[in-house]
């Protein structure tokens, strides 16, 4: 049999999949991700502020991408300063939790929960 926890979720499944915004479907857009870029698996790992509160940044980088993942953890919309010379230069996925940053940014605004990734430099 299947754990509880799967039997309720599946029961959210058909509203989910008429939703471009669902969970299903931004969970899907990821996995894309994923497979067309290996640098999110394979990359190098690097956190970029490990100090920081509520923000969890860290970079995956190859031999050409620069992969930028931000997590802010925080309740409170977030002005955030990218460490390290970092810079962004496209937005390749966001949870739409918030506004995200134009390229050459070297500053962010991280609205609460919001998690996004960038190709940057």
């Amino acid at each position: 049999g299947f754990d509880p926890w799967v039997v309720g979720t599946l029961r959210y499944l058909p509203a989910q999949l008429d939703d471009d915004e669902s969970v299903y479907h931004h969970c899907r857009r990821v996995i894309a991700l994923r497979k067309r870029m290996p640098v999110l698996v394979h990359g190098a790992y690097r956190d970029i502020d490990p100090e920081h509160a509520s923000v969890f940044g860290y970079t995956r980088t190859s031999s050409d991408p620069q992969v930028l993942v931000l997590i802010h953890f925080g309740r409170e919309t977030l002005a955030y300063a990218l460490p390290d010379g970092i810079s962004v230069t496209e937005m390749l996925l966001d949870n739409g939790a918030g506004t995200t940053a134009t390229a050459g940014a070297r500053h962010v605004t991280l609205a609460p929960w919001q998690a996004t990734l960038y190709r940057c430099r």
